[in-house]
C-alpha cells in the first residue's frame, strides 16, 4: 500500500537496582498493539566474569537475534534468521549463564534454559518441552583499529510437529570491524544456521 507506515517505537526502562542486579524492560510499540520484548533481571559482579540473568529475554543464538530493531542494519531482519527463528526472533522466558574466561583474548561461554515457545523452530505443546541453548564466542584484535569476533551457537528443543519431536539448531557467525577513526567505519558480519527436525 501507499502512505505512512510504523514499524515499531520501543520504549526501554533500564536501572542499576543496586550494587548487585540491573533490570532492563523493552516494550515495542506497534500501530495496533503494544509488545514485551524483553524484561531481564542481570546480576552484576558476584563473581569475576560470571554474569547470571533470568526473565524474557533474546535468546543469543548468532550476532543478529539479541539485537532490536534501530540496531538492525536494514529495515528488514536477515533471511536465515526470519526462516529459523521467526520474524520477532528467538525472545524466551527463562534463565541464562555466561563466564568471561581470564585469558588475554575475549572468551566467552553463554548457556540458557528457557520455555521454548518460538513458533517458528520449537513450540512444543508439553510443559516439559523447554529449550537448551549454548554459545561459544571469541573476539581478537588484529590491530589497534580491526576486531575480528567470531561464534558458535547451538540449540535444541521440542517442535509443534508431533509429542516428543526435536528440533536441532546449529549457527556460526563472524565479523571483520575496522574503525580507523571516531566517525569511520567499515563492518562484515556473516551468519548461517543448520536445523534438524
Amino acid at each position: 500500500g501507499t502512505g505512512f507506515t510504523l514499524q515499531e517505537i520501543e520504549f526501554v526502562v533500564q536501572s542499576a537496582i543496586d550494587p548487585y542486579f540491573r533490570g532492563d524492560v523493552f516494550f515495542a510499540f506497534h500501530e495496533d498493539s503494544v509488545e514485551l520484548e524483553e524484561a531481564v533481571l542481570t546480576t552484576l559482579g558476584f563473581v569475576k566474569g560470571l554474569q547470571i540473568r533470568g526473565g524474557k529475554f533474546l535468546i543469543p543464538f548468532g550476532r543478529q537475534n539479541t539485537k532490536h530493531l534501530e540496531q538492525w542494519h536494514f529495515v528488514d531482519n536477515m533471511l536465515v534468521n526470519k526462516y529459523f527463528l521467526g520474524a520477532e526472533g528467538l525472545s524466551e522466558l527463562g534463565a541464562e549463564i555466561a563466564y568471561v574466561f581470564p585469558l588475554p583474548i575475549y572468551l566467552q561461554a553463554t548457556a540458557s534454559f528457557s520455555n521454548g515457545d518460538n513458533a517458528t523452530s520449537f513450540g512444543g505443546s508439553r510443559k516439559e518441552d523447554f529449550l537448551y541453548h549454548g554459545r561459544l564466542a571469541a573476539s581478537i584484535d588484529l590491530s589497534p583499529v580491526t576486531t575480528f569476533l567470531i561464534g558458535g551457537s547451538a540449540a535444541t528443543g521440542f517442535n509443534d510437529t508431533g509429542a516428543g519431536n526435536k528440533t536441532d539448531l546449529f549457527g556460526g557467525d563472524a565479523l571483520i570491524k575496522w574503525k580507523p577513526g571516531a566517525r569511520t567505519s567499515l563492518t562484515w558480519q556473516s551468519e548461517f544456521m543448520l536445523g534438524f527436525l
